[in-house]
């Protein structure tokens, strides 16, 4: 039997639950005590699913969405922010060559910036 959090003993446990009580009380309400326990053995932590799977995972998502920005800076775009009054610091830098290559580029409809407040996003996107 594999570890994954997701296998089949829990479908199993809630497809009992979805014909046991069609009205959808709960996924494992009406599940006895002795396969409640059999569900939970098979369960692991996110820490464990990650430290066991995270790299296939990693690559996964890297195999379906490429990167656009490779870290090579358009050179253009790289002079600009460099004759401005306000010059972005190096990390927002790459911030923005990289929203630039996507919208810009890629003819992109929207892109997101993650980062902590006070990292300039607001002030690098021009609001």
């Amino acid at each position: 039997m594999n570890n994954l959090a997701i296998n089949n003993e829990i479908n199993n446990a809630v497809e009992l639950k979805i014909n046991a009580d069609p009205v959808g009380a709960g996924p494992i309400d009406n599940i006895s005590d002795e396969e409640l326990d059999d569900v939970q053995r098979n369960i692991i932590s996110l820490t464990t699913f990650i430290n066991d799977f995270g790299s296939d995972l990693l690559n996964a998502v890297k195999r379906q969405n490429p990167p656009v920005y490779d870290e090579v800076p358009d050179t253009l775009r790289a002079e600009i922010m460099d004759n401005m009054l306000r010059k972005p610091f190096d990390a927002q830098q790459r911030v923005v060559q990289a929203v630039t290559r996507l919208l810009v580029d890629e003819d992109e409809k929207a892109a997101i910036i993650n980062a902590e407040m006070g990292t300039g996003k607001v002030r690098r996107i021009g609001a």
